[in-house]
C-alpha cells in the first residue's frame, strides 16, 4: 500500500513535533529558512536548545559544531537526521543511526 506524498511531513514539522514532546527550545525566527536533513541540539543548554542551523551534508554538521564549540567551549550535542526520523553519530563523513525519535513522518490521513 502506497501512502500519498501529501501527507508526509516536512522536516521543519517533524523536528517541532520531536522539540515539543522533548521540551527543546527553538531559537526566535527558526521557521523563517528551509529545515534541511541533520539538525543540531546542544544537550548543555538548560533546556535543551535547537541550534539555529540546519544542513542537507554530514560535514557541514561537524563544521558548525566546531564553531558553535569556539564560540561557546565544549557542549553535548544531539544530531538528528530528518529524513529517517533518528538521530544519530557523525564519524567523519557518514552518519550512524542510533535510535528512533518516536515522532510520526506522516500526517493523518483525511479519510
Amino acid at each position: 500500500m502506497d501512502i500519498d506524498p501529501h501527507l508526509k511531513k516536512t522536516y521543519g514539522e517533524i523536528l517541532e513535533d520531536y522539540c515539543g514532546i522533548h521540551g527543546i527550545s527553538i531559537p526566535a525566527g527558526f521557521n523563517t529558512r528551509k529545515c534541511h536533513k541533520f539538525a543540531i541540539i546542544d544537550q548543555s543548554a538548560t533546556p535543551n536548545k535547537l541550534c539555529a542551523l540546519t544542513t542537507y551534508m554530514v560535514h557541514n554538521v561537524t563544521e558548525i559544531i566546531a564553531k558553535l564549540e569556539s564560540e561557546k567551549g565544549a557542549r553535548e550535542w544531539m544530531v538528528i537526521d530528518l529524513k529517517r526520523c533518528c538521530t544519530v553519530q557523525i564519524e567523519v563523513d557518514q552518519a550512524t543511526k542510533l535510535e528512533g525519535l518516536g515522532v510520526e513522518k506522516y500526517r493523518p490521513s483525511p479519510i
